[in-house]
């Protein structure tokens, strides 16, 4: 093979790597492009977390909490309070009786579906407007105590 064969086929195979990097970039989006859309999601969570906090505030207490600060949770796992990037707490606002507002600044628009399609949001920041009735309850699964073997005295 000659040296000019190889070299067109060196060109050949450099540009087919390219074009699949540029590809796949494409079709996934940049690395920062999905850092923001990790970021949403984070941030959607949070605000999950936040309103069932609310609901179980509501649940104990008959109204709503006047802040989400220092607000406790069915599993008594740390409440996220606070945006992931600016650090600025998320707003909460009491609205009526039983409804409230959780807002966020969002990087990105995301349309959600199924259980998830009420935290669809656009870019920007974005309130939603919750009925403390209406928060998604999870699903308790009792777990059943583990047996434990008795102790073999070796």
């Amino acid at each position: 093979m000659t040296g000019r064969v190889r070299g067109v086929i060196g060109v050949a195979a450099g540009l087919v790597a390219a074009a699949a990097i540029v590809f796949g970039l494409l079709q996934a989006g940049s690395p920062g492009a999905a850092r923001d859309r990790r970021l949403d999601e984070r941030r959607i969570d949070d605000l999950r977390g936040l309103a069932r906090a609310v609901d179980l505030h509501w649940t104990r207490n008959g109204q709503l909490p006047p802040s989400v600060s220092g607000l406790p949770t069915a599993t008594d796992e740390p409440l996220a309070t606070t945006d992931p990037v600016s650090g600025r707490e998320y707003d909460y606002l009491v609205l009526e009786e039983r409804k409230f507002e959780l807002c966020a600044e969002f990087a990105t628009a995301q349309t959600a579906t199924g259980d998830r399609a009420f935290w669809s949001h656009p870019e920007g920041r974005h309130c939603f407007g919750i009925d403390v009735e209406m928060v998604a309850r999870e699903p308790v699964v009792p777990v059943a105590p583990r047996a434990t073997a008795p102790p073999t005295g070796r």
